[in-house]
């Protein structure tokens, strides 16, 4: 199970991969 703080570093992770995906 993920912790409260692993899900928003996760979330942080995607959205900057988002970001170089756009990019």
């Amino acid at each position: 199970m993920w912790s409260k703080r692993s899900k928003r570093w996760n979330s942080c992770l995607f959205f900057v991969k988002l970001l170089i995906m756009c990019h």
